[in-house]
């Protein structure tokens, strides 16, 4: 239903930008987000909020926070106060086969300055994000995940555009065994207290206690 309700949108108002504006509009009077989109089954997006949890309770999602899953058994939680621009996509709506499933992203409160942005794109299965309090993102940061990827940023980091990609998206084989090599589970950990200056990657398996300042375009 919700494919068909975008297409006959799509139909007719070919315009982008007037879709934007209805769909905006919408959001005002109903007061709901209609950026959150979830397919599958048992996905959770939970709100913490006073020490209560709000379990698929849409209307406590800030409006500025897209959140797009396709998949099973995928739980998004989210510590109040909700920082702004905050966009987690898990899976691929648009295609079917592309579905991910027993992921875990857990975000709290963190802080975004105006022009910034934080992008979690999870693919596959079996992906862990965890992101403590009190870190400040102050660019663009991206978080690419893959297959059975853990990610843990500590508190009180800052990051600025920054990119994290923890799986290879590919396989490599042995030439004599015809094994895939690179496939293994790998483990980020980032301690508290860390700045990441701009054009900074880091990769899967990179352990960075506290107390670190990662400079300008490293690769870790």
């Amino acid at each position: 239903m919700n494919d068909f309700i975008k297409n006959a949108i799509r139909f007719v108002l070919p315009s982008k930008s007037l879709r934007v504006k209805l769909r905006n509009y919408i959001q005002k009077i109903s007061g709901r987000n209609l950026y959150i989109f979830v397919s599958g089954a048992n996905n959770k997006i939970i709100i913490i909020e006073d020490g209560k949890e709000y379990v698929n309770d849409f209307k406590k999602i800030p409006q500025a926070i897209k959140i797009n899953i396709s998949g099973n058994n995928n739980t998004v939680r989210l510590h109040s106060p909700i920082a702004k621009n905050i966009y987690i996509i898990i899976g691929t709506p648009e295609t079917k086969s592309h579905k991910s499933n027993d992921n875990y992203v857990e975000i709290f409160p963190i802080k975004i300055t105006q022009s910034a942005w934080l992008n979690i794109n999870i693919q596959r299965n079996n992906n862990s994000l965890i992101m403590r309090e009190e870190t400040v993102i102050t660019v663009r940061c991206s978080m690419l995940m893959g297959n059975a990827a853990k990610l843990e940023i500590g508190r009180n980091c800052l990051i600025a555009n920054v990119k994290f990609a923890l799986n290879d998206f590919h396989k490599i084989y042995d030439i004599e065994t015809n094994q895939v090599i690179n496939q293994q589970k790998n483990h980020c950990i980032i301690g508290e207290h860390c700045w990441f200056a701009n054009d900074t990657t880091v990769l899967k398996n990179a352990q960075i206690p506290e107390n670190c300042v990662i400079g300008l375009g490293s690769i870790v």
